[in-house]
């Protein structure tokens, strides 16, 4: 963008790389890159400009469930119909199904490699090395942990249960 700025056709940025060495990153000007930025530039100012105007809030696309949660914090207790959402739904349902079946098998594949090993740290079968390793934990003094305040957050997972059951 600086580079736009001044009218420039490369830019060069130096870094002190671990306090000691002195290193230069020249760059082109990217005509796409700048699109880009002109793009989220002009994109912003509609949504501004359109929030100073009649106070409404045009939110950018939600990309994770932890972002939605901390967007939509404070919830109403009523219940609405959606039923677009249904289908997103039986999904999540049938990938959490799927995932505990595979974690399911994941145990037992994994205890019979540890019933295999039985006290030994390191094994070799076929083109795999597997290891199981130990944790050594030193010894901590007794800790008192300070009291914290009641606080209300949002989950960033969904409870999903069939209604018909």
């Amino acid at each position: 963008m600086q580079m736009d700025t001044v009218g420039a056709i490369w830019g060069a940025v130096c870094v002190l790389y671990r306090g000691t060495t002195l290193r230069t990153f020249v760059y082109q000007r990217d005509v796409d890159v700048l699109a880009q930025i002109h793009d989220a530039i002009n994109d912003f100012q509609r949504r501004l400009d359109k929030y100073k105007t009649n106070d409404e809030v045009e939110w950018y696309d939600i990309k994770t469930p932890a972002e939605a949660s901390s967007i939509f914090d404070h919830p109403d207790k009523d219940q609405i119909e959606i039923p677009e959402a249904e289908h997103y739904a039986e999904k999540i349902v049938e990938f959490r199904d799927m995932i505990k079946d595979l974690e399911q098998q994941i145990d037992l594949h994994q205890v019979q490699i540890m019933n295999f090993m039985r006290d030994n740290q390191y094994a070799v079968s076929g083109r795999y090395k597997i290891s199981w390793p130990v944790i050594n934990y030193k010894a901590q003094a007794q800790k008192l942990v300070p009291s914290k305040p009641a606080r209300t957050i949002r989950q960033s997972k969904l409870r999903i249960r069939d209604r018909e059951l």
